[in-house]
Formats: C-alpha cells, structure tokens, sequence
C-alpha cells in the first residue's frame, strides 16, 4: 500500500501595482511574464507596498511565478529587513514548485541559520521546508532534525499555525517509515491545534484530516479512514483543491480495494491519477498510479495493473525518490509472482530489500523515539514555565492589592452613600420633594471629619498589625453607613434598629479617646423595641454633641448614658453625660455655644417640620446637670414624641 506524501500546490495569483485588479496566469506562460513585468517596472517606481502585495498574494495560497519573484529580487533594496526575508522564502516556495530542488535547499538553509535577527515566523517555515525537502530525498534523519528544530521553536513562540504545519510533516515522516500510530499522533494534534486556533481555515483542516484517513488504512482501521476521508471531501468540496482531491481519491480508492468493493475502488484511483496529473503533482501521480496497478492485480487484471505500474515505476526513477520507488516495487513483487515471472519478481524482491534498509536503520529508529520523547518534553516544559509565570503574576497582584484593599472599601462605601444621596437630590424637581429630602440629609450628620477619624483609626490598627481588630470596625462602620442609608429612606425606624445604629456609631468613636469613654442604654419596661417606632437619626446628633463638646478633652473617662422612658401617650429620650457641662468657663462656653447651636437649630427645625406633618407635638429641651445641687456635672439633652407602633 502507498501513502501518498503530504505537499501542497497552488495556483499564481499576481496583483497589478496601484490597481485593484486581480489577473489569474497558469504556469509556463514565459512571454506573459516577461510583458507583466515589463508594464511594472513601466511605471514611474516600484515601492514597498507594491512588492508586499504581491507576496501577500503569494502567502495566501497563489501560485508562485518564479521569474517574476527573480526579477522583483533584484529590486529588494526597496523593502525592509522583514519583507526582503518574505521575498526570498516565497523564491525558495518557487524553486520548489518547480522541482528546482538544490536552489530551493540553499535559500531554506540561509534562511534557517542560526542568526539572531532572522524573524522567528520565517525562519521555522523555512527548516521546515528544508525538512520536507530531506523527506523527499528519504534522508529521514536530517528531516527528523529540522522538524524538531521547527517545533521547538514554535512552541516557544506561540506560532500555532507553524505548529501544526511541522507536526502534520513529522506524522508523514512516521507514516513512510511504517510507524503508523506515531505517525496518526502526530497529524492528529495539528488537526486538533487548528480546530481550536483556526477553525475557519477549512482547506487545511480538509488536508489533515486526508492524511490521517490514509494512515488509518494501513492500520486497517478502515471505517475510521472512510469517515476522515469522507469529511476531508465535504471540507473540500466548496472551492475544490485539486491536488487535496487526489490524496482524498487515492484514500478511498484504497480503502474501497482493503473492502474488496473493487468497482468504486477503480472509480476513486481512476479520478486521484486525473487530479494528480490536473495538479502536475508528480509524487502524487505516482502513489495513484502505485494503487491503481494493485487493485488491478486484485481483480487478476495484470495487464493493465503492469501498465500503471510501469509508468509509476518510470516516473519514480526520475525523480530520484526512494521511498516511492520501494512502494512502486512491494506491488511489482505480487505482480511478477501472479504472472509466474519468478526470476522478476526475485529481481524485485532483492532491489526492495537493499531500498528499505537503506531507508530504515538503527539510528533512524533512535532517532524517531527521540523525536517523540522531545516534543512531549517541549509541550510539558512550556507549560510548566507558563504556569509559573502565572502563578507569579498572581502572587505579585495580590501582594499589590492587599495594603490598599481596606482603603479601598472606605471610600467606595463613602463615594457609594454620597452619590446615592446627591443622585436622589438632583432628581427631584417639586419643591415639596427638595424639602423632603433636605430633611433626611438632617437626619444624617454623620460629618466627613468622622469618617476619616475611623478611617485613620483603623489604618493604625493595621500599621500594629492587628488585623483582626481593623477588620472588626470595618465591618461595624460598613454596617453603619449601610443603616444610614437605609433609614435616610424611611419616615419612621423601630427603636431596636435605632439602638443598633447607635452602638455602630459609639463603637467606633471609643476608638479615637484615651482615656475612653464608656456608654450605657436605659430602656423602660413599657416600651417594646420590636414593635414601637421613631424618626430615624434624631437621637446621633444629640450623642455626637455630647462626645466631642461634652466629654472630649478630659483627664477622667467619659461615661454617655441614653434612656427611652414611656410617657403619655409617647416617649422621652434622655441623653445624658458627665462632661464638663454647660458653664465651664467662658473660653469654652463660648466655642460649645457657637458650636453646638447649630445641630440644635437644625433639630428644632426637623421637630417642627414633624409637629406640622403628623399634628402631633415634637419638642427638645436642653439643660445643665450643674444647675442640679445634688446632680453629677454634664449635659442632658431630652426630647419628647408621640409613639409610632410597627403594623
């Protein structure tokens, strides 16, 4: 049985410089060459952009006109570094078409060398050209060589598509050498690399999947071959590749002959010996030809199976390629034998013998376990060296984000609570809405130097490395703002939620006092927290007062106590501290007052605005424990309202 050899063949496509038109030539119009030259170099100069359109023409699968590529090399001074390497790979891509093997060789070897400035993408296409150059002369170790160079490299440089190529002509090489399994391995991961990467590049994918349906034939897994073959076609079948035609035909007119279904397998070898010739693929021609002299001899058809093995065997010879000419003779053998032409087939045997251990030795065998020892490696290598970087890039972002994480959450809460409240305020066009909401920002007079006291407090939380300790007031301040917020919307709170408001808020102003201040709450029998409600946000800035006009700045530790008593038909809240009250000195009486007058006008005002709303009476009153004989020194600041019950 003959594989075909994986290659790929393209038609010429030339772009007119300046212009948008496309002109399509076949190979061997010489006159038509000199002439399209002749009219480029007719205009006024060939720039860059002339000469890159042209080579983009020839990337994207046009076929290569080799003496116009020779005389646009002789203007290479008008390109950069990168376009001149372009231009002379696409020249070494035209020797090869043409079968000019030695030239082709020399311009892959320059352009595979070992110099530091060579583009990464030319240099891996190039040894891997070199590589299926090698392949063709059946110097499989040389080959071996240049294709794991061109897979070490890619992988290093993320060059899937150059991946994929190297390994589909490494998997051909296994599968000339009869390493069947490695050579499917091989061809399958550079299906599976461009089903992932290059979904949309259905010719190659039709060209992978060609080459593993043959391998499966000889491993005599013929239903599989079918379905790759089959699906190979479909990919195919849109703009119809002749040569990809001719690997899919020899496929399944081979299979066809392993499944004695000789009429389609004749059908299929007729068609890929068509195509081979339409495509002036000579290897090509010869693994048709090879198969089709073997399903002749099938059906005991000697004639015409020596006629195509002739000619097989001829055009083999001229191209000087080993492993077709071994292939061509394990058919001639069988023939010879069918035909009792005993010394022939001796003849045969013997020339068979000497080609394949010429072709296959020791160190080749070496070499081709090593090749597969060295890719697994290069794969695990990478992604050992890509988990680490990963790891430390994480490692290294977390590290950066960690000091600034508690920063972060102060001011996103405060950033969060002012925008909602100023994007409320602006939203609101009645006057009557304004006058609403101006009431509730009353209610929230928690200032802006009260947030960056806690906020510094706990970043000397941190700076100890108490964490713990930062990370409880956090919370209690994030569950603050939280009930602010949450209240700023509601006319009336249950005590309870009151209550817990307000021990968020000692809590945290305990942190700033040394020595401290302690705090009690003093709750009547008759009232049920649960269920009795009141204005939110009354009672805070009765409690600031007393902490930072009351308390603050004294050698004893402050002591606040806050009492809900039942009255008729409502309640009294006393808030009561043991400061320095207000008559001490006229120094401090003076700044208490200027200070203090204003958070108590703005309740008076809230508490008319509540009288006037609900008819009901809403008072405050504020007196001076030292004007008591027998009292404690401090303030004591009361207010009266009606009971609101939870329905």
């Amino acid at each position: 049985m003959l594989i075909m050899k994986q290659q790929r063949l393209q038609r010429i496509l030339v772009v007119l410089p300046r212009t948008n038109v496309y002109i399509s030539i076949t190979m061997g119009s010489l006159p038509f060459k000199i002439f399209l030259f002749s009219t480029l170099l007719a205009y006024s100069s060939i720039g860059q952009s002339d000469l890159k359109s042209l080579i983009d023409s020839y990337k994207s699968g046009k076929s290569r006109d080799l003496e116009l590529l020779k005389s646009f090399e002789r203007k290479k001074e008008l390109l950069n570094d990168s376009m001149q390497y372009e231009l002379e790979l696409q020249l070494g891509h035209a020797y090869r078409d043409q079968s000019i093997m030695d030239s082709a060789e020399r311009i892959y070897k320059r352009l595979a060398g070992s110099d530091k400035n060579k583009i990464d993408h030319i240099q891996i296409e190039a040894l891997i050209h070199l590589g299926n150059i090698y392949r063709q002369r059946s110097d499989y170790s040389n080959a071996v060589t240049q294709y794991e160079s061109a897979i070490n490299k890619a992988i290093q440089g993320n060059h899937y598509r150059l991946e994929a190529m190297a390994l589909n002509s490494l998997g051909g090489l296994y599968t000339e050498t009869e390493n069947f399994e490695l050579g499917t391995k091989f061809c399958e991961e550079a299906l599976e690399i461009y089903k992932v990467h290059f979904p949309e590049k259905k010719k190659d994918i039709c060209l992978f999947m060609a080459n593993i349906g043959n391998i499966q034939i000889a491993l005599g897994n013929y239903d599989r071959a079918l379905r790759f073959l089959k699906n190979a076609k479909e990919y195919n079948e849109p703009d119809e590749n002749i040569y990809y035609n001719s690997l899919i035909y020899s496929g399944l007119g081979l299979c066809y002959l392993k499944l004695k279904d000789h009429r389609n397998a004749l059908i299929y070898l007729n068609k890929g010996v068509k195509s081979s010739i339409d495509a002036k693929n000579v290897p090509s021609e010869i693994a048709n030809l090879a198969n089709l002299g073997n399903a002749y001899l099938d059906i005991k058809d000697y004639e015409q199976s020596e006629e195509a093995l002739n000619l097989a065997y001829i055009k083999a010879i001229e191209l000087k390629d080993k492993y077709l000419i071994k292939e061509v003779l394990s058919v001639y053998i069988p023939l010879k034998e069918a035909k009792g032409e005993y010394k022939s087939a001796f003849e045969f045997q013997k020339k068979y013998t000497e080609l394949k251990d010429s072709l296959y030795s020791d160190d080749l065998n070496m070499q081709l376990a090593n090749a597969q020892l060295n890719y697994d490696f290069f794969k695990k290598e990478k992604e050992i060296l890509e988990l680490k970087v990963k790891n430390q890039e994480q490692e290294s972002a977390l590290n950066k984000s960690r000091m600034w994480v508690i920063i972060g959450l102060f001011l996103l809460i405060s950033f969060v609570a002012l925008f909602i409240i100023f994007n409320q305020r602006n939203k609101l066009k009645s006057s009557k809405r304004i006058h609403e909401l101006e009431n509730k920002m009353f209610r929230l007079q928690i200032k802006p130097h009260f947030i960056f006291n806690v906020m510094s407090s706990i970043q000397n939380y941190m700076n100890k490395n108490e964490g713990k300790k930062a990370a409880v007031y956090l919370s209690k301040f994030a569950r603050l703002i939280r009930n602010v917020l949450e209240e700023t919307k509601k006319e009336f709170v249950t005590i309870e939620q009151e209550l817990q408001m307000l021990q968020y808020y000692l809590d945290l102003q305990q942190l700033r006092f040394d020595p401290g201040f302690t705090y009690a709450f003093e709750i009547d029998e008759e009232i049920d927290p649960e269920v009795m409600k009141i204005p939110p946000m009354l009672i805070q800035p009765i409690v600031e007062n007393a902490i930072e006009h009351g308390i603050s700045g004294q050698f004893q530790e402050g002591h606040i106590v806050i009492s809900f008593n039942a009255i008729n038909s409502g309640i009294e809240v006393h808030v009561r501290d043991n400061g320095k009250g207000m008559e001490k000195g006229a120094e401090l009486r003076s700044s208490y007052i200027e200070k203090e007058s204003f958070s108590l006008k703005i309740l008076e005002e809230q508490l008319r605005f509540y009288s006037a709303t609900y008819k009901q009476s809403f008072s405050i009153t504020q007196i001076s424990n030292s004007d008591k004989s027998a009292g404690p020194t401090g303030t004591e600041v009361i207010i009266q309202m009606p009971l609101q019950e939870l329905n």
